[in-house]
């Protein structure tokens, strides 16, 4: 007997019901983003069957604010940019994920006299006022909220640890660094996390694909003046020496590509 969850996420007309045998990725740490990974199916698995893996849902609690339209670092927004890019630019579909649908996640919560209410999920919504002020004062945060967010994307890949020669680590980093690149020359969206855990790939041989994601820390250069440029924004071994020494100059593409020579050094040393 085939036992598989199902997955409710918001779409544009309502929720979309996906089908998952289980998190690829669990949430292992009580702090940070506690992320979640599901690799689903849009189509019920009958008696007998297997989940074809084609649609990835990631649920996190990134740092976040209370106003949607402020939210400047929403990796939804970012996608939903990047997937009109790809409508364009065909060369591009299977380098970057493809946004399908997602949002802010709505539990329903009891409000006094008001009975049921359907509100955010946010660390607001379920720590003390105390707590939250003391968040709120914490200068390691962007601020003291979290808000629990899910996407759903297109595009299914396998981590670098598997791939099997230098050519195919070549071929990888260039479509991830030429997907990189043209996101940021088309949607100016820097990406700011270029690390092992967000490149990944498809294929094998002369037809293997790079793929990069994992757009949680990426900013419009629109929207730089908004979020502070002193944040270590990175993964640590992957990190600039810039942002490892805590420098004032602000995140650029440079920090992204002195990202991808440690990925080399460090995928040529551990695998």
């Amino acid at each position: 007997r085939l036992r598989y969850y199902e997955i409710n996420v918001g779409g544009e007309d309502g929720p979309i019901t996906y089908y998952s045998k289980g998190a690829v990725i669990s949430a292992e740490r009580l702090f940070g983003r506690h992320t979640r990974c599901f690799i689903a199916s849009i189509a019920k698995p009958g008696h007998g069957a297997t989940i074809e893996p084609e649609i990835f849902i990631k649920y996190a609690w990134p740092e976040a604010t209370e106003d949607v339209d402020a939210d400047y670092r929403d990796e939804g927004r970012h996608l939903q940019k990047i997937a009109k890019m790809i409508k364009a630019e065909p060369d591009l579909d299977g380098k970057c994920p493809r946004y399908q649908s997602g949002g802010r996640v709505m539990i329903n919560r009891r409000a006094g006299n008001e009975g049921i209410k359907a509100v955010e999920d946010t660390s607001r919504s379920i720590l003390s006022d105390g707590i939250c002020q003391q968040l709120d004062d914490d200068q390691d945060f962007v601020n003291g909220l979290r808000v629990h967010k899910t996407i759903c994307m297109k595009g299914v890949g396998k981590p670098l640890k598997e791939l099997e020669n230098v050519f195919e680590v070549i071929c990888v980093m260039a479509d991830a660094m030429e997907c990189h690149w043209e996101i940021y020359q088309r949607c100016k969206i820097l990406h700011r996390d270029i690390s092992t855990n967000n490149i990944l790939f498809s294929g094998c041989g002369s037809k293997i694909k790079g793929m990069l994601i994992g757009f949680d820390h990426a900013i419009c250069e629109d929207d730089k003046d908004a979020v502070r440029h002193f944040e270590r924004t990175g993964t640590l071994p992957f990190r600039s020496i810039n942002k490892l020494e805590g420098g004032k100059l602000e995140h650029s593409l440079l920090d992204d590509w002195e990202s991808l020579i440690y990925i080399l050094c460090w995928v040529g040393t551990y695998g």
